[in-house]
This record gives structure tokens, sequence and C-alpha cells, in this order.
């Protein structure tokens, strides 16, 4: 919510990259550390939840685009697939079910409220709006399900047509 609107001072088009930049660049990564700390959060959730801002901040408009993509940079980006739990195993790139599932509740819940930020908003078009990113959540969530949690068979039942 604090820091997602950080890249638009310099990048009002692409700001979800840029403010995933600035995270680090202004150092509000120690900021937030700092605070989560002194709040008693433990120093494996406190890195956890770090690494979970930082993801969210780079992907705070994902409903925008395809699900393809979204799948693919997910299982490309570096902090996404620590969050994620992947490892490789018997050569199969594996993905953490849990921590799937808790990732995809948080794009949700972030798409909401990007979606209803905007008090201007018509009513017909939030909906629209809510109900594709929920139709994305519940075909990520299908996926996962259906991939026995192997990230290849994931990006295979994404692209397949019938997973509509």
């Amino acid at each position: 919510i604090f820091v997602h609107l950080v890249g638009k001072v310099t990048e009002p088009q692409d700001f979800s990259e840029e403010g995933f930049r600035a995270i680090g660049d202004l150092k509000l990564d120690s900021i937030l550390r700092e605070a989560l700390s002194d709040l008693g959060v433990e120093e494996g959730i406190l890195i956890r939840r770090l690494n979970l801002i930082k993801i969210l901040t780079r992907y705070q408009r994902w409903y925008e685009g395809e699900i393809e993509a979204l799948v693919e940079k997910l299982f490309s980006d570096a902090e996404a697939r620590e969050f994620l739990g992947v490892n490789l195993y018997h050569g199969i790139w594996w993905f953490h079910k849990e921590s799937f599932e808790e990732l995809l509740w948080w794009l949700m819940l972030i798409s909401a409220i990007e979606i209803g930020f905007d008090p201007f908003r018509p009513v017909n078009e939030m909906k629209r709006e809510l109900e594709k990113s929920w139709s994305m959540i519940e075909r990520l969530e299908r996926a996962g399900q259906e991939s026995g949690f192997q990230i290849e068979r994931l990006i295979e039942w994404i692209k397949k047509p019938s997973a509509q």
C-alpha cells in the first residue's frame, strides 16, 4: 500500500518496475526491515515479507496483462522464485504449493485495492475488472493443482486453449 506508487515519481507509465527498483535505491527495504523488526516480526518471516513486498510492487498491475506472460515472468523472477520455493529435484523444477497459494491471495488483494482505488471508476467497469482478476486467479489455482506443482507442467497447462 505504501510503496506501490513510488515509481510514479520518475516513471508515470511503467511505474511498477520503477517502484520495485526504488525499494532498493531509496533504501526502503532497510526502513521496512527495521519497522517489521521493531514490531517483533521474526527474522525468517521478516525476510519473506520483504520479498513479498518487492514482488507485489513489481506485479501490482498483473491483471492487466495476459496470464501466460505473468506465469513466465513470475517463474523467471529471482524474488518470485525464492518466495515460491522453486527447487530442482531429480531434474524437475518444482514450486511450493502453500507459497503459490499465498502469492495468489496477495495478487488478488492488490488487484482489488488497485481496481477499487478510483472512486470515479464506473461500477460496471470495476466489476468487470474484478471478475477478470478473479477468473485469472482461479485459473492459476487450477493450473497449480493440475500441474502437481511442477513449473513446466503449470506453464503447459496455462498455455492450453482448453484451460480457459
